[in-house]
């Protein structure tokens, strides 16, 4: 039919459908192209690979093997061009005694024919102390250069101690000179070079434990040549050279014992300094506590019981206090104000001194307590007589509670928390103050919990210097801090945190004080007489007729912590008639019931001196990891290539790799 086309079956078509035909055939051909051009740059992309390395070995008659070793290196389109990187193995186990084979890799020196190859090396160390394998990768190169030729020729010499063998009649070079981490090499050719020439010779290549031999391995007047070509990645060549025994003087592996904790902790690089290190912190609190024993205690008068004051104190014998003995009671109160009473004995200058100054200010007409609250829950101090004030630390704390210009008749709440905290700690200053003036300490109380900020600061220091001493020292045995670094200097930290925490336990134990014979004597009354407060009863009490001795000893009750009981002792003298039935003169109630013994409730005023005297709270807003999969494949410090086991690739010593980067 004109105007049509025919199919394969001769059926007609139109040209529309022959259009999308050939459309759809292009659509094809764009997908198939499109994916070959995905694919492409994939394919196209190369790996590094060694064009060519020549290996020459000369072991001289001290056993030491010289290595020169040239690569041409042919650089991937994924490497970075700044050089190569050769890694040589360094310790590694020994499986026939169970030690470790070590190497001692000298004098590492690059060169190239082209000048204008940055030969600069970096040494990376891989294994910390308690690694079995350790290697060495020597980074060839600058970061800061790239090579811009595809291809790059490094020569690299260095000395290998500990690389011979000894076996019955013969001695060996039996090594593994490629290592197994290398691109491909085109072509590997060697030569060994041997005191008294080789005497025999074996070459195996392939990965670790194949049997293959190389290509070519040959004697040429009394010197090995070895040559094998297409060396695949990951595979590597292993050379045995026989010389006659007795040819080198060190003929033997350098075999150390098995790497680990015992291992470090016996060398002679940790167990010096560790050792003084640990001795130092052992003996600062040593000393520390003999030196507190010594002279951290308190003067006594020898010769006399406790308590007991000569007359010609200036003359009298003084001795160290070495045991507390058995204090008399005492049935009056010692000559001194009661809260400096209670700081002697407690050996610091607390809440309830502060409350005993202020109830002894009361008594003596200085001040007036009361409150508006039926529950007691509030005090209110108010301003009577300054001057009657006797003793240092009340006189400090009206000072600070009522500022000179504020008149008589002028209040202020005690009771609310903070409110009396500046005038504790005004009162605890002078409390200690008045206490040396008296003669009654070497060293008075501390103030506070004792540890000054600067103490504080200096444990804390302290810590954070042996934790990360600690950090440091485990990083540096896991091989993550380079092995050259002093860790002799981690030692340091335990006797430096030895030190702040004596020195924080010493000012702790210390923080009471040291008394002087007569402050001793004094607080040893003190004793006495809180021991007669704390054990008399009513029917036991003897006092003069309408002497008001609830409020004579109210103070001392409080500054020795037992106003409940002593309370309690005189509502039962109240009970008896021998005591009046009224408030004390120097509190007031604003309660108009409130008018008999029990309006001043003691142990109410003297708990919320506690937080009244405690401050407000304050408001206010990469290390080079190297090749950990790269080990030491060698067979032993008694393996042989000439056995009767024979030889295989990677039974030798050494070993190693190479990369760019």
């Amino acid at each position: 039919m004109p105007g049509s086309e025919s199919g394969p079956t001769g059926t007609p078509r139109t040209p529309a459908v022959a259009a999308v035909r050939r459309l759809a055939r292009a659509l094809v051909a764009l997908m198939v192209l499109s994916g070959v051009l995905m694919v492409a740059p994939a394919a196209h992309a190369e790996a590094d690979r060694i064009d060519s390395l020549d290996i020459a070995y000369r072991v001289d008659r001290q056993g030491v093997l010289h290595v020169r070793e040239t690569f041409v290196w042919r650089f991937g389109t994924d490497s970075g061009r700044h050089g190569i990187q050769r890694m040589l193995i360094t310790r590694e186990p020994d499986p026939d005694t169970g030690g470790d084979i070590v190497y001692t890799i000298e004098d590492f020196a690059v060169t190239s024919p082209d000048p204008s190859i940055p030969t600069t090396v970096t040494p990376i160390t891989d294994g910390g102390p308690l690694s079995r394998t350790r290697s060495t990768t020597y980074r060839i190169g600058d970061p800061d250069i790239r090579v811009s030729d595809d291809t790059a020729t490094y020569v690299i010499s260095y000395r290998v101690r500990g690389a011979m063998r000894h076996s019955a009649g013969y001695d060996e070079l039996y090594w593994d000179a490629t290592g197994f981490d290398n691109p491909g090499i085109d072509q590997v050719s060697i030569t060994a070079a041997v005191p008294g020439g080789a005497q025999d010779l074996r070459c195996y290549a392939g990965p670790v434990g194949s049997r293959t031999t190389c290509d070519d391995a040959r004697r040429r007047t009394g010197q090995a040549t070895f040559v094998h070509n297409d060396l695949p990645a990951a595979d590597g060549i292993t050379i045995g050279v026989k010389l006659a025994a007795g040819s080198v003087t060190d003929n033997a592996p350098h075999l150390q014992p098995r790497a680990g904790l015992g291992a470090v902790a016996g060398s002679r690089a940790v167990a010096v300094p560790g050792g003084i290190a640990l001795l130092l912190a052992a003996l600062i609190p040593i000393i520390a506590l003999f030196g507190v024993r010594r002279f951290g205690r308190d003067q006594r008068y020898a010769d006399l019981a406790p308590g007991s004051v000569p007359d010609d104190a200036a003359g009298a014998r003084v001795e160290r206090a070495t045991a507390e003995l058995e204090v008399p009671v005492r049935f009056s109160p010692p000559d001194a104000p009661a809260a400096q009473a209670g700081m002697l004995t407690a050996g610091s200058f607390e809440a309830r001194h502060s409350a005993a100054a202020l109830i002894a200010s009361a008594v003596a007409g200085a001040i007036k307590i009361w409150t508006r609250y039926e529950n007691q829950r509030g005090f209110t101090a108010e301003l009577v007589d300054r001057e009657k004030a006797s003793s240092a630390e009340q006189k400090a704390l009206l000072d600070e509670l009522f500022p000179d210009d504020e008149p008589v008749g002028t209040a202020h709440r005690v009771s609310s928390r903070g409110a009396m905290a500046a005038a504790h700690t005004a009162a605890g200053k002078a409390a200690r103050a008045d206490g040396m003036w008296r003669g009654w300490y070497l060293m008075p109380p501390a103030s506070g919990s004792g540890i000054s900020g600067g103490l504080v600061a200096g444990l804390v220091i302290a810590g954070l210097l042996f934790v990360a001493a600690v950090v440091v020292t485990v990083l540096w045995l896991t091989g993550m801090v380079p092995t050259a670094f002093p860790v002799q200097l981690c030692f340091a930290a335990l006797p430096l945190l030895a030190l702040a925490v004596t020195a924080v336990l010493v000012r702790r134990r210390l923080r009471a004080g040291r008394r002087t014979a007569r402050g001793r004597a004094i607080c040893d009354q003190a004793l006495g007489f809180q021991q007669y407060l704390a054990t008399a009863e009513a029917e036991h009490l003897r006092f003069e007729e309408g002497h008001d001795i609830y409020s004579q000893y109210l103070p001392w009750a409080v500054a020795f912590d037992l106003a409940g009981r002593w309370h309690k002792i005189c509502a039962a003298l109240v009970e008896q008639g021998r005591l009046p039935d009224a408030t004390p003169s120097w509190f007031a109630s604003g309660s108009d019931e409130a008018i008999d013994f029990r309006a001043f409730n003691v142990a109410t005023f003297a708990s919320t001196m506690t937080g009244a005297s405690e401050p407000l709270p304050r408001t206010g807003g990469g290390w080079f990891s190297g090749s950990s999969s790269t080990s030491g494949t060698g067979a032993g410090s008694s393996g042989s290539s000439f056995s009767s086991g024979g030889g295989f690739s990677g039974g030798g010593g050494g070993g190693g790799g190479s990369s760019s980067w």
